[in-house]
């Protein structure tokens, strides 16, 4: 199996589609690749066809410069075995396109980036080596405690800034693009900003950079200019996006999705258009066929901010990509537990909102795998434990979700944390909840950040209160969740609330 574009690239479009036609290239059961005939291999096949296929995806990715195409990045993932053999018929020698291959595969990169990325970065070398190194830097800075990685994106700014010195073309455009990164990790957005702005007086179009900006505009306390330059960036990129889903590179995409919770107006705009969201979720889907580990984030803020509004288009992606689900959280990472759980728990809701409680059912059980593993990794911060008491809660384990939550200091509660009790503490039918959920809105009132979710919190005050039995205080309470609610499926839902306990109170 190949990639179709890849094909393409090897003996031209026209050739590519006779050869379809005659049946010699065939689908190959997921989209954009193409079996070749068995006979053609055997024909085509000399004394060593791992050095031919890992040649021709090195010149597949010169001519790409680099770029990791959803193309790219697939041809990669089919040529593992020949790429992993050609690497160990060569051994480490000078970085080139065949160790950048290597550094996109999981699994395979952590055995390539030390050897890489202790190398001087210089200007005067090949692109591919450039992109090795830097590339290298990255993964290696990963794997640094917490508390070290300051230091070390601080020493590759001063590098970077020395290997500016002369550089030209696409090679000046790499440097300023991690140049810029590295001032975003160091934590001066501003530089970081004015970095990328410059490349993009370069290359206009360059979708990493774009990307990069709007990470930008969800730091927190950044600026006005920042936020905005972040949101104009989104909205090129979407546009993108959603005209071909090829145009932009797979991760990057995976990124902007990942993003898009921090630009709530764009995500409205989005919602009241369901083709668009429909688009979005076919990338999506392209990133599990790649395996992609970026597919978790992107896929986490897809269902919280699309699926409530377009609950079958979640339940069709989690479908398709059912197996991206169904392996160990060891498989997946500890960095993704989170994300996969809290996706699983959120499709679970909107299937038994839907009627669909078998795949509520389904859901709901696999999730709360991920939260065990989130609890066996130790002690978990307040922000993983919110999450943690939400799958719990939807699982129908409010009282697995207090037990999270109640070992958080009393001084450490946000309302974030106070929602989720609340939450768990009325699934319990426990009296606590009113008082919970009243706290948590008075903080939610005074945080700036939690302004676009206040409907939610009065709405969880009038279920509190109307477990109470005060009605008509549930009825005031529904009342300012309307007032505070944006539009699409929870204001319907709120609504047929309000009319419902409208009948209660003076029925």
């Amino acid at each position: 199996m190949h990639d179709a574009e890849f094909i393409a690239h090897l003996v031209g479009y026209l050739p590519k589609q006779e050869l379809q036609k005659l049946a010699v290239l065939s689908p190959g059961g997921a989209a954009g690749v193409l079996l070749v005939h068995e006979l053609v291999v055997r024909a085509a096949r000399t004394r060593d066809g791992t050095v031919d296929l890992a040649g021709e995806v090195e010149r597949y990715l010169d001519r790409l410069e680099g770029e990791m195409t959803p193309s790219a990045l697939r041809q990669i993932h089919l040529s593992r075995k020949a790429l992993l053999d050609e690497h160990a018929r060569r051994g480490c020698g000078e970085p080139d396109w065949l160790s950048y291959a290597l550094l996109q595969l999981e699994g395979v990169k952590c055995d390539v980036f030390g050897k890489y990325a202790q190398r001087p970065i210089v200007s005067s070398g090949s692109l591919a080596a450039l992109m090795s190194c830097i590339d290298a830097r990255e993964q290696y800075a990963f794997s640094l405690p917490q508390g070290k990685r300051l230091a070390y994106y601080s020493a590759c700014v001063d590098e970077y800034g020395i290997a500016l010195d002369g550089a030209q073309g696409r090679i000046k455009a790499e440097l300023l693009h991690h140049l810029g990164k590295a001032y975003r990790r160091c934590g001066d957005i501003d530089k970081a900003l004015a970095t990328f702005q410059k490349l993009l007086e370069i290359e206009p179009n360059w979708h990493a950079t774009l990307g990069q900006i709007v990470h930008l505009g969800t730091q927190h306390g950044v600026g006005d200019t920042t936020r905005q330059a972040g949101e104009r960036a989104l909205h090129q990129l979407l546009g993108l996006m959603l005209e071909s889903s090829a145009s932009v590179p797979l991760r990057v995409a995976m990124a902007v999705l990942s993003n898009l919770r921090s630009y709530p107006s764009v995500v409205a705009q989005l919602n009241s258009d369901e083709l668009s969201v429909k688009s979005l979720s076919r990338i999506i889907n392209q990133a599990a066929l790649e395996g992609l580990d970026q597919f978790y984030d992107a896929f986490y803020a897809f269902t919280s901010k699309f699926g409530y509004e377009h609950p079958d288009v979640s339940f069709k992606l989690v479908s398709a990509a059912g197996d991206m689900f169904e392996i160990s959280p060891e498989s997946i990472g500890k960095s993704h537990l989170l994300s996969v759980g809290e996706t699983l728990a959120n499709v679970s809701q909107n299937a038994l909102r839907s009627g669909d409680e078998g795949l509520a059912r389904r859901l709901s059980g696999l999730s709360l795998v991920y939260a065990e593993a989130l609890l066996a990794e130790g002690d978990p911060d307040g922000f993983t434990r919110r999450g943690i008491a939400k799958i719990f809660t939807v699982a129908g384990h409010s009282s697995r979700a207090l037990e999270v939550i109640n070992v958080v200091p009393v001084d450490k509660l946000d309302h974030w944390l106070l929602y989720r009790r609340a939450e768990a503490e009325l699934a319990q039918g426990m009296p606590e909840a009113l008082a919970t959920a009243k706290d948590a809105l008075i903080r939610a009132q005074a945080d700036p950040r939690a302004e676009k979710n206040l409907a939610a919190y009065f709405d969880m005050m009038s279920r509190c209160l109307s477990a109470a039995g005060d009605t008509k205080g549930a009825l005031d309470q529904t009342q300012q969740a309307l007032a505070h609610c944006s539009g699409g499926r929870f204001l319907r839902e709120l609504t047929d609330r309000l009319a419902l306990l409208e009948a209660k109170a003076w029925g």
